[in-house]
Order: structure tokens, then sequence, then C-alpha cells
């Protein structure tokens, strides 16, 4: 018997309250997963191979670019919040 671990999953035993429901940004972010991946990984492996940087350097730039991702998917969530709170 195996076990599938799904984000929705996830977040049913983490948030029990929820009905296994993925916040907005957390749905967002996850839908978004892979293209995002994939454009960080290669922008990374551009600035490692082409541009001869460190892998310091690079290993610095790949955490930049995953955490931006994450605040831009906050800043959209909390944007399309306050448009619901204002009817729009």
């Amino acid at each position: 018997m195996s076990t599938r671990y799904t984000p929705e999953s996830l977040m049913q035993w983490l948030r029990p309250g929820t009905g296994g429901r993925l916040p907005f940004m957390w749905s967002t972010y996850c839908r978004r997963l892979p293209f995002t991946q994939s454009l960080i990984l290669g922008i990374s492996a551009i600035f490692r191979f082409y541009f001869q940087r460190d892998w310091r350097e690079v290993g610095i730039f790949f955490g930049l670019m995953e955490f931006a991702g994450l605040a831009g998917a906050w800043w959209g969530w909390r944007l399309k919040r306050k448009m619901q709170d204002r009817g729009g």
C-alpha cells in the first residue's frame, strides 16, 4: 500500500478545520511551481557556466530567487484579498 502525499492532504493534516483546502497563496505557488523552479534553475545555470560565477554566488542568487517567488505569491494573495474586501 503506497501513501501519496499531496499539498492538499498535508494541509488537511496541518490545518484540520480547512477541509484540506490550500490558502490562495499556496495554491498559486504550487500551481506555478514547475515553471518557476525551471526558470530559477536555468538562470542559475547561466550564471554558473556562462558568466563563470562561483558556486557560492550561484547559491546565494538561487536562494534570493526562491525567496522572491514566495514573496511574490504572498503579495499577490494580499492584493487579491484586498480587492475582495473592497468588493472588486
